[in-house]
């Protein structure tokens, strides 16, 4: 059976149904929202990047997030006070 390729476009202009819609958004990589493991990657690379005394523009899924969600959305995905504990080593 012959692999036919599809753009985009030629997804979306099948689509008939919600449910279509959201599988071929899935399918073309395309999220909502952003996991938590996600936002946690990308605190640790921006705050990297601050250390360094660099600014960063953040893109997630090819969309730019905007500064002021992005200062939110990384104090909501902080590290809570567990995960310090838990990577600290204690010496006796």
């Amino acid at each position: 059976m012959p692999t036919v390729k599809l753009n985009n476009e030629d997804i979306l202009t099948k689509v008939h149904s919600t449910r279509q819609l959201e599988r071929a958004m899935k399918r073309m990589g395309v999220r909502k929202y952003i996991k938590d493991n996600q936002w946690k990657y990308i605190r640790a690379k921006v705050e990297k990047r601050e250390g360094d005394g660099k600014k960063s523009a953040v893109f997630v899924y090819g969309n730019r997030i905007s500064e002021p969600r992005l200062r939110r959305e990384l104090g909501r995905h902080s590290e809570t006070i567990f995960e310090r504990l838990g990577r600290r080593e204690y010496s006796a």
